[in-house]
């Protein structure tokens, strides 16, 4: 997938998803405010919070799970289940904004994606619940109108605001991206940007698990090697990486590397949540690039997926190297 460094697929849909209409009665109504880690989701309820004072309410800030009826309005970036009839407002800024905003507190970008994939995994079933806005930052975004369509979505027997609320001063949507590079634009591209696009219902790419958010089975806890040996007896060889991944039947593509000298031997690739959730066997019988394919059905978005690919046999000679695991959304997911 390639996109110029400071493309995402925040630019080609419009910042605003009107819900279906909901009941004007918004006191017993729980209100839930959903956001990517950083600014805009902070700048977010706290817009949300300004528009309520504004209009007499005293909203009181809880996690997402404690937001009830009272003005008590949750806010999180890790989606929960819904209770029914409630109203949510999902805001969701720029990919290299939320990345690079988080790398300057963390130092490594397989990390930052991880916890990143927690929030978009479970997004696409809380966008498809009735009552759920979406507001994206962009720099063409009216915040005016903006401001309406919150008013509207929060009280709708309310008259919006006209004026501006406190906040709006220190909001600039048209505030530069930083520019990322090496693994975290790598990862941004091939990981998060394809579970964003499934989230918000855009055609989008396969999801690319690429080699450098593996581990070495021989070594664990370090990066997995492009080749490794598998002389030896049976074991994990390569193992990782423990994303969350959006709710769906997927077509895994274990995609590998082998060097003259193919291992006689038995392989093996499976997915596993809790408990296993998908497995193939596979006796490559030639040197070059080799795909080996499974499907997977994910339901619990709030487990991390571990792939492993095992050798099941000792053998005395051989190479193999992992270059990358694909998932394709099936047409009946």
């Amino acid at each position: 997938m390639t996109l110029p460094h400071r493309t995402s697929p925040h630019r080609t849909s419009p910042p605003l998803a009107t819900p279906p209409p909901l009941a004007p009665d918004a006191a017993p109504v729980t209100l839930r405010v959903i956001g990517l880690p950083g600014a805009f989701a902070a700048w977010g309820i706290a817009w949300v919070c300004q528009i309520l004072e504004h209009a007499g309410h005293v909203p009181r800030v809880v996690p997402l799970a404690d937001a009830g009826p009272g003005w008590q309005v949750g806010f999180g970036h890790v989606p929960v289940p819904a209770p029914a009839g409630g109203r949510g407002i999902v805001f969701l800024d720029t990919l290299a904004a939320v990345v690079g905003g988080l790398l300057m507190h963390r130092t490594e970008p397989v990390e930052v994606v991880r916890d990143l994939a927690a929030t978009l995994a479970p997004l696409a079933s809380v966008l498809r619940e009735p009552g759920v806005l979406l507001v994206r930052r962009e720099p063409s975004m009216d915040v005016a109108a903006t401001r309406r369509a919150i008013a509207r979505h929060l009280l709708p027997a309310v008259p919006p605001p006209e004026t501006a609320m406190p906040c709006e001063a220190a909001f600039d949507p048209a505030l530069p991206e930083p520019q990322l590079s090496g693994q975290a634009l790598a990862l941004t591209r091939q990981v998060l940007a394809p579970m964003l696009a499934f989230a918000i219902g855009e055609a989008g790419e396969p999801i690319v698990l690429p080699l450098s958010c593996f581990y070495s089975g021989d070594h664990p806890g370090e990066q997995a090697s492009p080749i490794v040996d598998t002389v030896g007896p049976a074991r994990i060889l390569y193992y990782g990486p423990y994303f969350h991944l959006p709710p769906g039947r997927w077509r895994v593509d274990i995609q590998l590397f082998f060097p003259n000298d193919v291992p006689d031997s038995l392989l093996a690739a499976e997915a596993l949540g809790r408990t296993r959730l998908a497995r193939i066997e596979f006796r490559p019988t030639y040197g070059g690039l080799f795909q080996a394919s499974m499907n997977l059905a994910i339901d619990r978005t709030e487990e991390r997926i571990e792939f492993r690919v095992w050798l099941l046999g000792g053998t005395i000679s051989g190479q193999l190297g992992l270059r990358q695991i694909l998932l394709v959304p099936l047409a009946d997911r």
